[in-house]
């Protein structure tokens, strides 16, 4: 039944990173410009102020019960349908990874809660700071009414901080990194190059042309860390490219757009060119020459 909590029951890396609840989006650049702070620092107080006070509670008494070794305390934690013979060896394990030397800071790097009647989920995710190394600690902790137990936990060790492994770099990239970097930023141009003659031509319906260009179809989207590419035959993008990421700490998605509305007005605006280049004249039909007169 471990097995539940080291699995299915927790978040892994990538998990983590696509779960974080705060979306990085311009109100809330605007709030934190508003608000005095950076955007980094609103998105922390943001998180800190979505998890649940006595969910956080519980994780950090959870995560210090398994580094201070008090596994009775841990067990007494975790719901008891995922208490076997093996629980007390894989807290050992857990803890190990928690021994690098002094700690050095604590952060709450990942947050999603469900509500409903039957009661509340909440997936918290840490990354702790040691001075021999970093670790990612998720915990997963389901509440009943007064009731709360932890579901799942997971300790992974990371090579870096997560800021550090998902940042936006071009340091040991392959190619497919800089053929979609090439195409997020030639996409747009030949789009805003397009509106542009759009705007400047004499086409009937041109506001509806301009949010044509405007538009790509369909998404492809490369995760910048992994390099995982993904496809979406359905969706809608402007102005064709964009890069994003979920969370603080989570991984730049950069996604590419067909820019069809803009190659469409090209070809239009090509035929229309070629037309006004060759104009269709008509011929006169050939001078004949007079026609001998009968032999007398």
């Amino acid at each position: 039944m471990w097995q539940c909590l080291k699995g299915k029951g927790i978040m892994t890396i990538q998990q983590v990173v696509t779960r974080m609840k705060d979306k990085l989006s311009i109100v809330l650049v605007l709030a934190a410009l508003l608000s005095g702070c950076t955007p980094n620092d609103f998105i922390r107080r943001s998180m800190d102020r979505m998890a649940p006070t006595e969910d956080v509670e519980l994780a950090h008494k959870s995560f210090s019960a398994i580094r201070s070794g008090d596994f009775a305390t841990m067990i007494e934690l975790l719901d008891p349908q995922f208490i076997t013979e093996e629980t007390e060896s894989d807290l050992m394990e857990m803890a190990a990874l928690f021994d690098q030397g002094e700690l050095l800071s604590t952060e709450l790097v990942g947050c999603n809660v469900h509500s409903s009647r039957d009661g509340r989920r909440s997936h918290l995710s840490y990354q702790y700071e040691f001075a021999d190394g970093w670790v990612l600690a998720s915990i997963m902790i389901d509440t009943d009414g007064d009731e709360r137990s932890v579901f799942g936990i997971n300790v992974h060790p990371l090579p870096a901080a997560l800021g550090e492994i998902n940042a936006f770099t071009l340091e040991n990239r392959g190619a497919r990194h800089y053929i979609m970097l090439a195409l997020a930023v030639a996409i747009p141009i030949f789009i805003f190059w397009t509106v542009y003659l759009c705007a400047r031509s004499k086409i009937e319906k041109k506001a509806l042309w301009i949010f044509f260009i405007l538009l790509g179809i369909m998404r492809i989207q490369l995760n910048w860390t992994t390099g995982q590419m993904g496809f979406q035959p359905i969706g809608f993008q402007i102005p064709g490219a964009g890069i994003s990421k979920m969370g603080l700490y989570a991984p730049w998605i950069l996604t590419v757009s067909v820019p069809l509305g803009a190659i469409w007005f090209q070809l239009k605006r090509f035929k229309l060119l070629s037309a006004d280049a060759h104009p269709h004249s008509e011929q006169s039909p050939p001078n004949t020459p007079p026609s001998r007169p009968p032999d007398a």
